[in-house]
């Protein structure tokens, strides 16, 4: 013991050098966090140092906030103090693999600088790590994509729960050497490996993806291959992805819906492939006194709001767009512009002056109001099935409304026209009293189909639907004075529970569940939850979860809440990462090893912010991961020549010292 404190003392810091190295900690953070490049980290030394700031002379340059700065250890030659043996087992042990052979004669090698990002990187990394030792089950959810170096990446998240609920964490960023099935899972493999989760399959109990063969695959895919040894695994195709496909499906059913989709896009190239055309656009702007959006682009990853603000930009901005095309397509515009542009002008006018299609313009977004909505309720992290169900639920109420009645847009259209045919001061052609009546409901009837048939896994005939079992809101009503609705009230549910405990099976025995004891606590869930029937299902759980009282008192359903809770139904936040990948590994910066693109993007999207980064940790980790005492600032050279050769084990200081 006395032992133990003696080196703490000798490894202690003195705390004008703990006040530096904190604020220089500060800034190697803040470079990392807010995606910066290294070479700003001099630059940021320097505006410290003048602004007042305590910062040690020595890791001024980028190399000191890139690399770990403990010393280099180099070696000239063998020393005459210590055998050749001993020299060769101490520097084979500082590797992970064995010391060069080609060494052992000669020893001269240099252990791999450590850097700030690395301690810091590793610090944060140990909390993830933590939580998911402590987590019961989480899911896994992946990624692909390539980068600006044309290198193949898999990116790998969590799904667990923590104290205020469900949590998505990025873990790891791997290098997929053959882009199929087995590559893929491979990685997938590699990032727990790197993690040191030996035990991350038999707590997995969701797989999220998108729709690639690769991944959801029934045959070879992912998915397939790690149900195999994950049985209780339920894999789940992304919900975002599948709105989006769903409705995609639905346009290429609908000619009056593909019609204003190709205006949409032609709109959009004729401004963004053409700067003097938008210029032309801003300055028609100015003369109409009217205010104009730039037309963006109907393709992204978030393919519904795209197409949805392409719509809302064409609304508010109609009149100075159509007037800008009309003049495109004049005889009499003079340079003249090219046959293509003047076609294209002339068909989107065209399409423009038309009084029907400028109402179903207006009903479309009506329908995208809702539909974007759905969209961003499926994109948060939070989310889960239950809450996914209830906003698919409601979004088709209120598209079906839209069915008999008018929506905020083509209401306002239609008063604003005021039957003349005359909106926005422009003169609109075929103008009548027809609200589309039998087109809004073809669109409705075909985008709620195509939305149903993609996302009904979620509440028919699955395992995953079968936990709405829980939900008191989809209960029958309960009245103690019908014997019939009494019984009908104690049965329901009793098959899905039944199937639940049934499919994890395994997990439920190793927790020392049985079946039998689900089905009992089922029926005391129902008392519980009855009283709370008007409260989402979600904050149900939580409030279970949350509770150690009730944690005791549904001890077997908790883990089928926990399992719910945890299931991957968006892997929206990968596509976050993936911009996030992009930001950080620029065209200037393609030359970053996957280790560092990975501490740099675990940094950005896993870090604290940065008055909550506690740098004060980061310096004393740096201070005692040293393999010999840190001497910020010594030059072992201040004594002697560099030339100087002698016959023994030289240790040097870093690049920086020495620049020193």
């Amino acid at each position: 013991m006395l032992h133990c404190h003696v080196l703490t003392g000798l490894h202690r810091m003195e705390e004008t050098m703990l006040v530096k190295m904190t604020n220089i900690m500060h800034a190697a953070y803040y470079v990392a966090r807010t995606e910066q490049p290294f070479t700003h980290f001099t630059t940021l030394h320097g505006l410290i140092n003048r602004t007042g700031g305590q910062l040690p002379n020595c890791y001024a340059s980028n190399k000191a906030c890139e690399r770990y700065d403990i010393h280099k250890m180099f070696i000239y030659r063998q020393s005459k103090r210590t055998s050749k043996d001993a020299l060769f087992q101490c520097f084979s042990s500082c590797f992970d693999s064995d010391f060069p052979k080609q060494h052992h004669n000669n020893l001269y090698c240099c252990l791999s600088p450590i850097r700030f990002v690395v301690i810091i990187y590793e610090m944060e990394l140990e909390k993830l790590l933590q939580k998911l030792k402590l987590a019961k089950y989480f899911s896994v959810m992946i990624d692909g994509a390539t980068d600006t170096a044309t290198l193949e990446n898999e990116l790998v998240y969590v799904r667990y729960m923590d104290t205020e609920g469900p949590i998505n964490s990025y873990l790891k960023i791997e290098d997929v050497k053959h882009a199929n099935a087995a590559g893929v899972l491979e990685a997938v493999y590699a990032a727990f490996s790197v993690a040191g989760l030996v035990d991350w399959r038999e707590r997995l109990v969701g797989f999220g993806s998108d729709g690639a063969a690769v991944n959801v695959g029934c045959r070879t895919g992912v998915a397939t291959r790690l149900k195999e040894q994950v049985p209780h695994l339920i894999p789940i195709h992304c919900i975002a992805h599948r709105l989006e496909l769903g409705v995609v499906s639905a346009i290429k059913e609908n000619p009056k819906m593909q019609q204003l989709q190709a205006t949409l896009c032609s709109i959009y190239e004729q401004y963004h492939y053409a700067p003097k055309a938008l210029r032309e656009l801003r300055m028609i702007a100015e003369a109409m006194e009217e205010k104009v959006l730039k037309p963006t682009t109907l393709h992204g990853a978030r393919w519904v709001l795209y197409v949805h603000r392409a719509a809302k930009v064409l609304c508010d901005s109609f009149p100075v767009i159509l007037a800008h095309f009309e003049d495109m397509a004049s005889l009499e515009r003079r340079p003249k512009p090219s046959a293509a542009v003047t076609g294209r002008a002339k068909k989107v006018s065209s399409y423009l002056k038309d009084y029907g299609s400028v109402l179903f313009l207006h009903f479309l977004c009506d329908v995208l109001d809702h539909l974007a909505t759905l969209s961003k309720v499926f994109q948060k992290d939070s989310v889960t099935v239950c809450e996914a169900v209830e906003s698919q639920e409601r979004c088709f109420w209120n598209l079906s409304s839209l069915k008999t009645r008018m929506g905020l847009c083509m209401e306002t259209f239609v008063e604003q026209s005021n039957g003349s045919g005359c909106y926005k001061g422009v003169q609109l052609n075929r103008a009548s009293s027809s609200t589309l009546e039998p087109q809004r409901a073809a669109v409705i009837d075909a985008v709620i189909s195509h939305l149903d048939e993609r996302l009904k896994d979620l509440h028919q005939d699955s395992i995953v639907a079968k936990f709405r079992a829980l939900d008191p809101s989809c209960w029958p009503k309960y009245d103690h004075t019908d014997a019939v609705a009494r019984e009908t009230f104690t049965q329901h549910g009793q098959e899905e529970m039944k199937s639940l405990s049934g499919f994890y099976k395994e997990l439920l025995a190793k927790a020392g569940i049985t079946p039998e004891e689900v089905i009992a606590e089922y029926a005391q869930y129902k008392s519980f939850a009855l009283r709370r029937s008007a409260v989402p299902m979600r904050d149900i759980f939580l409030s279970v979860l949350q509770s150690e009282e009730r944690r005791a008192m549904f001890r077997c359903l908790c883990h089928l809440m926990e399992i719910y809770m945890v299931l991957p139904v968006s892997t929206a936040v990968c596509e976050c990462g993936f911009s996030t990948m992009k930001r950080v590994k620029t065209d200037w910066r393609s030359s970053l090893t996957t280790a560092q693109l990975q501490r740099l993007m675990f940094i950005s999207i896993q870090g604290p912010a940065l008055e909550d980064f506690d740098a004060a940790s980061a310096a004393q980790r740096w201070w005692t991961s040293s393999l010999r005492r840190r001497r910020p600032g010594f030059n072992p050279w201040s004594s002697r020549e560099r030339g100087d050769e002698e016959d023994e084990l030289v240790l040097m200081g870093s690049e920086d010292e020495l620049e020193e």
